[in-house]
């Protein structure tokens, strides 16, 4: 099982946020307010959020492991990996290692493309300019996937197969490359299934927290 919501950020639900994760999650919203941007303290608020509408309840308690990996604490049979920026925030739970990435299109500096980008992947951007931000989510989402660093030197031979991102340096992490128009988001598993991807709206994430009266 491989699930993943995303959420489009605005900030209009961020009182509403603020008041579910404080009640139930007051370490997740202390963990939130940490950040000095209100953008990132609304994204931590959105994360959790999401996890715990998959989990189906408002109380889910997260730890961290080796390079600040999260963890659900209770929960050892399942794993979980969270990305957010300007743009997006998204969350994904599997019974599987996973590790997910999501960016905002853009061009990835030159600089950064000829020392971390092979040979083989910077010819592949040559007839497909925007896979330079499709392989920059993919390697960082292998990263979480194996909790090491695979974005500061060139670890994977990305190209494409029949439309289906692939790493010849590794052919047991698969990839699902979901395209918004906001951006695009990486997952990276050994699982062969497909990831169920699902977009949320405010009025799922409002119907959900008043489900306990928040």
């Amino acid at each position: 099982m491989k699930q993943l919501l995303y959420y489009l950020n605005n900030q209009s639900m961020y009182s509403k946020l603020e008041k579910f994760v404080r009640t139930f999650a007051p370490e997740r919203y202390q963990y939130a307010m940490s950040f000095y941007r209100p953008q990132d303290q609304y994204n931590a608020l959105v994360a959790y959020t999401l996890l715990a509408i998959l989990c189906r309840q408002p109380r889910i308690e997260l730890v961290r492991g080796a390079n600040d990996k999260p963890f659900f604490k209770s929960n050892q049979d399942m794993e979980l990996s969270i990305t957010h920026n300007s743009k997006f925030v998204a969350v994904a739970v599997s019974d599987k290692p996973i590790g997910i990435d999501g960016e905002p299109w853009q061009t990835i500096d030159a600089s950064i493309i000829k020392q971390v980008y092979s040979e083989n992947e910077q010819r592949e951007l040559v007839n497909f300019s925007e896979l330079d931000t499709v392989f920059w989510t993919a390697k960082e989402a292998v990263s979480k996937l194996k909790n090491e660093d695979f974005y500061s030197i060139p670890k994977t031979n990305y190209y494409l197969h029949h439309g289906l991102l692939k790493d010849q340096n590794d052919k047991t992490v698969n990839y699902n490359v979901f395209d918004l128009l906001e951006g695009v988001i990486t997952v990276a598993t050994e699982d062969v299934n497909i990831c169920n991807f699902e977009r949320l709206h405010n009025d799922e994430l409002i119907r959900f927290i008043n489900r306990f009266h928040c």
